[in-house]
């Protein structure tokens, strides 16, 4: 604002001269560009800054996005069991999928006398070498876990008890734990019952193994 008084008065003043006569018309036209390029750089002077401002803030806007959360997904009782057992036992959990243990015609179904204990269950099916092993998550409150297997010799449940009950229950007895391999094996009497926070059943004569969270 103070510029443009400037050059007016500038422009007065020199009007005046050429009416008294003091300075000639070139004189005048010389002394009003110089006037009119003054005003012009000062403005830009004045106005670069804003401009670059505005593009500092345009920029920042461009670059600044609103935080958003992704849904964590929560890894299932059965995922989790795969994955601990996978990680000690000698031959690991392969071609899991999932079934559903309520269907008679699944090939996997599970009943037992409490009526509604499979209901909404989460279970998968997979293979320990050429066994076939259901693992199911289930209960009123979804926290209960439950391996099967069906025909299956001792020794092959050895090796699934051996490394499936640490993962189910990590505080269970290594004497208890023991004991109940020794059952299986033939060396101890018999074990189907509870040991640590587990339960466990074998059947030898069809080789049926079910051992479940207590």
């Amino acid at each position: 604002m103070k510029n443009i008084f400037a050059l007016t008065f500038a422009i007065i003043v020199t009007f005046s001269l050429v009416a008294c006569g003091d300075v000639s018309n070139n004189q005048v036209l010389e002394e009003l560009k110089q006037e009119e390029q003054v005003v012009d750089e000062r403005e830009q002077s004045t106005e670069e800054p804003k401009q670059e401002e505005q593009m500092v803030d345009g920029h920042e806007q461009s670059i600044e996005e609103p935080d958003v959360e992704e849904p964590v997904v929560k890894q299932s009782m059965v995922d989790s069991f795969i994955e601990e057992y996978n990680a000690t036992a000698p031959t690991p959990i392969t071609d899991a999928v999932e079934i559903n243990v309520t269907d008679e015609e699944s090939g996997h179904y599970r009943t037992e006398f409490r009526l509604g204990a499979f209901k909404d269950s989460i279970a998968k099916t997979g293979k320990i070498g050429d066994i076939v092993i259901d693992i199911v998550n289930c209960g009123w409150q979804k926290d209960e876990l439950r391996i099967y297997a069906d025909n299956i010799t001792p020794e092959q449940a050895v090796e699934i008890v051996k490394y499936a009950a640490p993962v189910m229950d990590p505080d269970v007895p290594s004497d208890a734990l023991q004991d109940v391999l020794d059952y299986l094996s033939g060396t101890n009497p018999y074990h189907n019952g509870y040991f640590g926070n587990l339960c466990m059943s074998y059947n030898e004569v069809y080789g049926q193994l079910m051992l479940r969270t207590d």
